[in-house]
């Protein structure tokens, strides 16, 4: 009578009755030297941000610069993209052409908050299928180019 798993590979892996034995039937999945996974594994279930909660860290960085007087980066891109190019390259000490991109830059960035995307349009290619008939089957002419298995043609038949 084959007991051990070297005994049943040398069986083929089939009992007295010639039937298949399941070899890893009692074998644990982390056994050995890999138990720290199965430990690791169970201690690190239920833990860590759920998904789409705020970052603590960046939420009191955000808090702790507000505080300080820091505008709002928003704000900052919306004075630049409201900026007056001769002004702002004269500030900048950059060409009108150089702070007139700035502003564009800028007011494409602020563009999908003022306007949403418009949707997708879908053209739909409307096609006609055909029937594919096994076997006899008797039709009917009843207009040109029209057949009928029951021989009845409806409006939307021969406006077509």
């Amino acid at each position: 009578m084959a007991h051990t798993p070297g005994e049943m590979v040398e069986n083929g892996g089939e009992n007295e009755a010639g039937e298949a034995v399941d070899l890893f039937e009692d074998a644990p999945l982390f056994a050995g030297p890999v138990r720290h996974v199965a430990d690791t594994l169970a201690t690190s279930k239920g833990r860590g941000r759920p998904k789409g909660a705020a970052n603590k860290r960046t939420t009191q960085m955000r808090d702790t610069l507000l505080k300080m007087g820091f505008q709002h980066p928003m704000m900052n891109l919306a004075a630049l993209a409201n900026a007056d190019p001769v002004r702002l390259s004269a500030e900048l000490a950059c060409d009108r052409l150089d702070a007139a991109n700035m502003i564009l830059k800028a007011n494409a960035e602020l563009l999908p908050y003022f306007e949403s995307k418009r949707p997708t349009e879908v053209h739909v290619e409307e096609r006609s299928l055909g029937v594919l008939v096994v076997g006899d089957m008797t039709t009917k002419a009843v207009a040109d180019g029209v057949f009928s298995l029951t021989g009845i043609v409806g409006e939307s038949d021969t406006d077509q």
